[in-house]
């Protein structure tokens, strides 16, 4: 049994984005976290510049997506991440979480951003403008006000904002955007029939997938573990 979402489908593709959901729904984070947009950030869309001057090229939109699942017969957490670019772009990814790390959806949600942002920042050249999806508030709320590039109290400042862990990550992840010139992560409403939400889902359970073979094929299962 699939924990997270209803597992629906849509076979026809929009043309683009759904439109985000605004912030006033709950993060999905069971600690105390309210994530209030500033009187000058829109609500539909969280921007982190790091360039006022970047090009006025059209951004490179990518889905993101983690899954988490708990076997609790054997004993078997598992978690993946999925990246989506587009159909049949080499670009995409499914992976498990590795070994030895610490396994949540939390934290799978945030290496999907990071994972999309370190395959952009080989590419030459890199692009100026991108724009994540992603179905999780807890990695919007990072941004809902723009981290100053350079800053060296991240985890100071991401603790004033209601986190208590998983700094390792969320550190990178804020570093991981100075290297683009605009990066805007756009809320988009999970398992609601959007394809490329869809898509980015469906690479993420496979990753979970590969990780439960390697490590003997546990069955995934009952709750979603957030921290």
């Amino acid at each position: 049994l699939f924990v997270k979402g209803n597992n629906r489908t849509n076979s026809s593709r929009p043309s683009g984005a759904s439109k985000p959901t605004t912030f006033s729904q709950p993060p999905d984070d069971p600690h105390t976290f309210h994530a209030k947009p500033s009187n000058n950030t829109q609500q539909n869309d969280i921007k982190q510049t790091t360039n006022s001057h970047a090009p006025g090229s059209n951004p490179v939109d990518v889905w993101t997506d983690g899954s988490y699942y708990y076997d609790p017969t054997h004993d078997t957490d598992t978690a993946g991440l999925g990246v989506f670019f587009g159909d049949d772009d080499a670009r995409n990814v499914s992976e498990p979480l590795p070994f030895g790390a610490a396994i949540t959806n939390n934290r799978a949600e945030i290496m999907g951003s990071l994972r999309a942002l370190q395959i952009l920042s080989k590419e030459d050249p890199k692009p100026a403008r991108i724009v994540i999806h992603t179905d999780s508030m807890y990695v919007i709320g990072c941004f809902v006000n723009p981290i100053p590039n350079g800053s060296t109290d991240i985890s100071k400042q991401l603790r004033q904002r209601g986190y208590t862990t998983n700094f390792d990550l969320l550190v990178s992840l804020v570093k991981m955007t100075w290297g683009f010139g605009d990066v805007k992560f756009e809320h988009v409403k999970g398992h609601s029939g959007m394809y490329c939400n869809e898509m980015a889902d469906k690479l993420s359970k496979d990753g979970s997938q590969k990780r439960l073979r390697g490590g003997g094929g546990a069955s995934p299962t009952c709750k979603k573990k957030k921290r």
